[in-house]
Parts: structure tokens; sequence; C-alpha cells
């Protein structure tokens, strides 16, 4: 393709270090042997020399790869990740599993990934940070309704999935009519959180989103976000829950005694999904007996430590994902 698009100073190498090769890998071999290219075969990784290139792609593997590359193939990749250039991989950087634990690091070290039709899984977890550093999805026309139509644990979430919950205020419509939220966070050393939280929730939307923090940030609120109204926590008893189309509880709210008191009356009172994020987390990983008075469908946001510490101590990221399938079954919520 590029050859045709007459670029021109390619070098073709070809790993010949099988006897294995796919119709595809046939097919096209025979039609860039009819054109003027350069092309070289590897019969061990040492023929390879390091050299000058200002690009270096790589389609030695696909998203079949299920176990680390071993002898030549570890050799070669690790040799390319020495030449200089801006390195690009076709679909998915060699030696990288689409999904599973990656293990090794004979992996090839991808400026720029340009990936097929759907990300792959793993591009979406820390331990890929040194082999993909961009990735672009793009549409090789596959067919869309039988992607859509198989199935799959995974949903990738896009952007006009969030568009479709976004509603435009029309003539007429006051904050009354656009839903109400509660945000229970904050205490004194830790109001940021808590103003982010409530000012993230008044600008996704919510007509009216009240605050519930501690006296002391009453002022911090009025000056960030004077949209956002307060509750008085000496008057929780006086709290009308049903007024609230959702709660979220957690952020900065600290371990102690009260706090571990707010989590218990939103979860005694509110019968609706509730977002569990932050120290509601750290409150419920030591009081696991709490979990019974979680509403169904409520949405946990564990980040990697507060994770471990509801569900015990993981080795890798793809163990996380085993373990947060396995206890959003069990416990009937939804994990992020």
């Amino acid at each position: 393709m590029l050859l045709n698009e007459n670029y021109t100073s390619i070098q073709v190498w070809i790993a010949d270090f099988t006897e294995n090769s796919t119709p595809d890998f046939k097919y096209n071999l025979e039609s860039l042997q009819q054109l003027d290219a350069q092309i070289f075969y590897l019969t061990q990784a040492a023929e390879l020399e390091i050299q000058a290139t200002d690009i270096i792609i790589d389609a030695l593997f696909g998203i079949g790869l299920n176990r680390p590359l071993e002898d030549e193939w570890f050799k070669l990749i690790k040799k390319i990740n020495q030449f200089p250039g801006f390195k690009v991989s076709v679909d998915i950087p060699s030696g990288l599993p689409a999904e599973g634990q990656v293990v090794g690091d004979a992996i090839f070290k991808s400026d720029w990934v340009i990936t097929f039709q759907r990300p792959k899984l793993n591009f979406l977890l820390p331990p890929s940070s040194p082999y993909v550093k961009e990735w672009k999805v793009v549409n090789i026309g596959l067919d869309e309704n039988f992607i859509e139509s198989t199935s799959s644990p995974y949903y990738w979430f896009w952007k006009k999935d969030v568009q479709k919950f976004i509603k435009p205020r029309q003539a007429f419509e006051h904050k009354g009519l656009l839903g109400s939220a509660l945000i229970i966070a904050g205490e004194d050393e830790t109001m940021g959180a808590a103003l982010l939280c409530a000012e993230a929730c008044h600008k996704a939307g919510t007509g009216l989103t009240t605050a519930l923090i501690p006296n002391s940030g009453l002022a911090a609120l009025n000056a960030r976000i004077p949209e956002v109204m307060y509750c008085n926590r000496n008057k929780l008893a006086e709290l009308n829950w049903e007024k609230y189309n959702v709660v979220g509880i957690g952020p900065g709210l600290g371990t102690s005694a009260e706090a571990e008191e707010l989590l218990i009356q939103a979860l005694t009172h509110f019968k609706k999904p509730i977002v569990l994020d932050a120290d509601a987390l750290n409150i419920l990983a030591n009081k696991p007996e709490l979990w019974k008075n979680v509403p169904i469908n409520s949405v946990i946001t564990p980040h990697m430590k507060e994770f471990d510490r509801l569900f015990s101590a993981h080795q890798n990221w793809w163990d996380r994902i085993v373990t947060a399938f396995e206890e959003a079954v069990n416990k009937k919520y939804l994990l992020c």
C-alpha cells in the first residue's frame, strides 16, 4: 500500500523463523514481490543490525497471541526496541496480549498503535503503558451489526452513548424539574474533594445539587459554587431523602465514627441506587456487614488501593477485572 502511494526508501524485513504461514501472508508477499520492494529475510534475530530509521512498522503478530514470546522472537523484539525512529504497530504491539495478564517484557514499544474496529482491552489497563503511548481505532469495514450482536461481557462506552443522556433544557423549564442530587462528602481537612464532587454534579446538568458537608466548608462552598445548596449535618434527622433522585457519598468523608454513621443513614433511608466512592468504600471494607444494605444497581468507583481493601490484595490488573465481574454479580451493583 505504501509503495502504491509512491513512498520510497522502504525496507521489508520478514522474520522467517517458522515454516508456518497464513494464506493472507502468502497473498501479500506475492503482491509485494511484484513491486520494486526491498525484501530481506531473517533466519535469526542476530542478522538484523541496528540502523537509523525514520519509521518502524511492527506487523509481526496479531491479536491471537496468548503466550510470552520466546527464542528468536524474544531476541528480535528486544533488538527492534533499541532502534531509533517513530514506532507504529498494526492493530496491536507484537508480544502484547489483547486481553489477559501481561507477562514478560518482550513486547514491541509502540509510539502509535493503529488498531482495527475496537480498542483492545489491555490498552485500557496500566500494564500496557510502556508499550502503547497512543492508539487510534480505525474502521476496516467489518460488519458492525455482527459485532454488536456478538455476546461479550465488555462494552465500550462511546461519546454518543453519553450524549443521549444529556437533555437540553427546554423553554420554561426550571431547576426544580431537572433532577435533584445529594452529595455527602468532605470533612474539615478534605473539603476540596467535596467541592470538586458537588461542582462536577452541578455541571453535569443536575437541576438541584445539595452538599451535605461540615459547617466549616460552607464559606468555601458559597465562594466556589454558589449554585449548590448547603445541608447542615446537624439536621440529618430532618432530611427528606425521598426528594433526591440520586445520592453520592464518600469523597473526602473520612472514616471516623461520624462518617460511618452518615453512610449507615444513607444506606438505611435511601432505597434507590447510590454512588459509593472513596471513604465510603473504605468504611465498607472495614464494615462488610453493611453490604447487605447497599441498594441493587448501585455504583462503586474504587481506585486500585480501595479495590484491594474491599476484595483483598491482587497481584495484577487482570485479576482485578476477574474479581470485579464476580463481585458485581454476587452483590448486584455496577463497579466502575
